[in-house]
């Protein structure tokens, strides 16, 4: 709430201190924790950031302005003294403005030692001090100041006598190395540990670095076993230097410690990974990703057969695997290959060979890749195939017919119609190819146009029939699909069933009763009438290997289809064979019972077939009639049968 200027002298009286719960300042950089406020000297090089957490009771109003006055303490019998005071301009609020950070410096920076920090805020509304202070420390003197680092030692005297074997890393996974004291050791010193080639060879980067959390813990330096390794075997030498929490190193290093390395040559030689599915076309995609995306490198030098290997692509680590020979191949799983997305550009690809009883590996040359997994359309779970059943189907209608899914010989020679709903989020330039049955050329394109949207029913451009004219035929499920593609990937929708039946049906000769005289089968007839009525289907060029006969029987009470007798309806189905078309002919054998024995007394039978192929009708016969008698006398009424004449017809006994 603003206070009016006249409410605070009411309350306030020049420039005498009042009453405050204002916070310590905090000192931004100071290492969090440190019992004495320590800052990196990284910090150092420029003012120190101050930060004041919360508002004094009376702040500035507008137009007007608040004085900050920090003053400083050295941990020296020196007297504190005051800093140039930091303006505040108001309006100020907690919201706002509040915590606040400002800056401080002065030469006092450049002096190694501890200080207090406090501060008050003076302005319109009166004289508010801090009641609290806060410690911050200053360092830029190294350990051991300037005086010389004596060489460390080993602690075990294996290694000064014998040097660093195979036999002693398999069973040691660190080396000791003892420091020698040292002036003004402090909590969390640091010692770099540095392995190089000779006593004269400069040090450039350490191996491993040691951290000292107490000031009277044994100076003793765990090295990693691996880090010798990364030394060629004879005579070496290890140097060290010392490192405060503050960051301030010896700019100089300890004398040498000579140490024999005897171990195996490391891996070299190490030749960047072949990778074809990149080196192919400069891009690892989908269709890689289908036929297996593999990585492959071939032999360095002194190889081992318990060598590992692991690869890392774009930053995924791979699991390890042995290195039994070569060319080595590593495979690269779809979850790995999309796991930093589904386009990735300039990503690094490179692989370790890590030796038994070594933590660090030898890293092969980097090489820089691209990969684009993204698609036209939804994606599935499925991922990488192509095929996606969430793709919608396309619809296909015919220029005559104008029937979905249909096509008939009233469309021939009339242009097709594709329509299909289209796939999620398109993007101009994107498109869709449609592919008609076998045929591996598209023959119609639908390109994706500013404006379309999800879900809207689109139409490729219209299928002439001269396209598809050598590539159809009647089927009554023939497969139409397409393909979504952004130029990269493509993606296969589910195949429609389009029922197409253009071909007019055959009109084949009717069936001959094989053994029918004048149309008539009775009781002379040879073979008998219980040995089954001998139907006929003739050869004919519209008849092939493998079609299906379809004959339809009916037997009636008279002739010429007159009365039919409903026990005696059936359809006979029996394939064309190839004997068939050797002899020119295949004959069906319609069974006595209950087909012909109900036609006893001038009655008849009517037959006709029809041949399929492939589910398709292609064609049927005209119907033939024959008259049926097995009446053998009229007075008394005698019929013949497989029992003999009688008066009731035959009984099989």
């Amino acid at each position: 709430m603003a206070i009016s200027g006249k409410s605070r002298s009411a309350v306030f009286y020049g420039g005498v201190p009042q009453a405050s719960e204002l916070p310590a300042a905090v000192v931004v950089n100071a290492i969090p924790g440190d019992p004495n406020g320590l800052i990196p000297t990284e910090y150092l090089y420029h003012p120190i950031k101050i930060q004041l957490e919360k508002i004094w009771r009376f702040p500035a109003l507008d137009r007007e302005t608040d004085y900050v006055h920090f003053y400083i303490k050295p941990h020296t019998p020196e007297p504190e003294y005051p800093l140039p005071p930091i303006p505040l301009q108001g309006p100020l609020t907690q919201e706002k403005d509040f915590p606040v950070e400002l800056s401080i410096g002065g030469n006092w920076l450049k002096i190694s030692g501890s200080y207090d920090i406090r501060y008050e805020v003076d302005g319109p509304g009166g004289l508010e001090q801090s009641p609290h202070t806060r410690t911050f420390t200053i360092d830029w003197i190294a350990p051991g100041g300037s005086a010389p680092m004596l060489p460390a030692t080993f602690v075990d005297p294996e290694i000064a006598e014998f040097g660093v074997t195979e036999e002693y890393l398999s069973t040691h996974p660190t080396i000791e190395v003892l420091i020698p004291t040292y002036f003004d050791r402090q909590p969390f010193d640091e010692v770099p540990i540095f392995l190089l080639s000779s006593e004269d060879a400069n040090p450039f980067e350490a191996v491993y670095i040691h951290t000292f959390t107490s000031s009277t813990e044994p100076l003793k330096v765990p090295v990693p076993s691996s880090a010798f390794r990364t030394l060629q075997s004879g005579p070496r030498a290890l140097r060290y230097t010392l490192r405060d929490r503050a960051g301030n190193q010896r700019l100089d290093y300890s004398g040498p410690t000579p140490v024999y390395i005897d171990l195996d040559p490391a891996p070299s030689g190490l030749k960047p990974l072949s990778i074809v599915a990149y080196d192919y076309d400069g891009r690892v995609d989908r269709g890689d990703a289908r036929q297996g995306v593999t990585v492959h490198f071939g032999a360095y030098f002194d190889w081992k057969s318990t060598d590992d290997v692991v690869v890392s692509w774009n930053g995924i680590v791979l699991a390890r695997e042995p290195v039994t020979g070569f060319p080595k191949t590593v495979a690269v799983d779809w979850a790995t290959l999309i796991q930093k997305g589904y386009v990735q550009t300039h990503f690094p690809v490179q692989y370790f060979i890590y030796r038994a009883g070594s933590s660090d590996g030898v890293p092969s040359p980097i090489r820089y890749i691209d990969a684009d997994f993204r698609v036209a359309g939804q994606d599935h779970e499925d991922a990488p195939a192509e095929y996606n059943r969430h793709l919608a189907k396309v619809e296909i209608s015919g220029g005559g017919s104008d029937t979905p899914n249909h096509l008939d010989f009233n469309d021939v020679d009339k242009p097709v119609t594709a329509r299909v709903v289209l796939f999620d989020d398109p993007k101009v330039g994107q498109w869709m190819d449609l592919y008609w049955g076998d045929v591996e050329e598209a023959v119609a394109r639908y390109q994706v146009k500013a404006g379309d949207v999800a879900g809207a029913i689109v139409t490729f451009p219209l299928i002439e029939w001269s396209a598809i004219a050598d590539h159809i035929a009647n089927n009554p499920a023939f497969p139409v699909t397409y393909r979504t593609s952004n130029g990269v990937n493509e993606q296969l929708a589910p195949s429609q069933t389009v029922n197409i039946n253009i071909v007019p049906p055959v009109k084949f000769p009717p069936p001959e009763f094989l053994h029918a005289e004048n149309s008539w089968l009775h009781c002379q007839t040879s073979p008998p009438l219980w040995e089954g009525v001998h139907v006929r289907v003739n050869k004919h060029i519209a008849i092939q290997d493998k079609d299906e006969l379809r004959l339809r029987w009916q037997g009636t009470l008279g002739f010429a289809g007159n009365r039919p007798i409903p026990e005696t309806s059936e359809v006979f189905v029996e394939p064309w064979a190839p004997i068939d078309d050797t002899r020119g002919y295949h004959d069906f054998i319609v069974p006595y019972l209950p087909y012909v024995q109900p036609m006893k007394d001038n009655g008849g039978a009517m037959a006709e077939f029809s041949v399929w192929r492939k589910g398709v009708r292609v064609g049927s016969s005209q119907v033939r009639y024959v008259k049926i008698d097995r009446k053998f006398a009229t007075s008394p009424p005698v019929y013949c049968g497989p029992g003999g004449p009688g008066p009731e017809g035959a009984v099989f006994k």
